[in-house]
């Protein structure tokens, strides 16, 4: 049991340093962590047959009554400097009228502390057709940017939902230095 727990730390550690990600959910949360407030009504589930074409893919599920937020949560190496462009397919079913399904970064330190220096996203209202959002920014050398050595993304819904689920599929994080 040390030994596969032991490889699989290794081989997620090579993977996240990896300049091209790519996450189809086919088989689990593939590392995805998830972040909850206090009180809310959210589970963070893989389903297995909820992704495009009945792939796999994340699902947060709200409810019942639920008012606080929650999202799927993943830390990437990152550098000043740098151009990044994420994608990722999402649908809603059930969620609040109004809600939008998110992708967003924000920069960390050495020590993974927020760096509060504003936050690079992009939404689209949900819908129950898959849908692609993308997301293409350039990160900063100047500033507090400086002392950015990772990015951490989320996936999750604004303004949190009060019931439904939103459902995450292929996942993609590209890197493009600027000279």
């Amino acid at each position: 049991m040390k030994i596969i727990l032991l490889f699989t730390v290794i081989a997620s550690a090579i993977w996240a340093g990896e300049a091209d990600v790519l996450n189809d959910f086919n088989t689990d949360k593939c590392q995805w962590s998830y972040w909850v407030e206090k009180e809310a009504t959210a589970d963070f589930l893989h389903a297995p047959a909820g992704g495009v074409g009945s792939s796999g893919a994340l699902e947060l599920k709200f409810g019942p009554e639920n008012s606080k937020g929650a999202c799927f949560l993943k830390h990437f190496p990152a550098k000043p400097g740098t151009r990044y462009t994420a994608t990722v397919q999402v649908k809603g079913i059930d969620l609040s009228t109004g809600t939008r399904l998110t992708l967003a970064f924000q920069g960390l330190d050495g020590k993974k502390d927020f760096l509060n220096n504003g936050i690079f996203s992009t939404l689209k209202p949900a819908s129950e057709e898959w849908q692609r959002l993308t997301l293409t920014f350039l990160v900063p050398d100047t500033g507090k940017w400086k002392d950015l050595m990772y990015l951490i993304c989320t996936l999750g819904t604004k303004p949190a939902s009060a019931s439904g689920s939103a459902y995450f599929d292929d996942f993609t994080f590209t890197t493009e230095e600027e000279e």
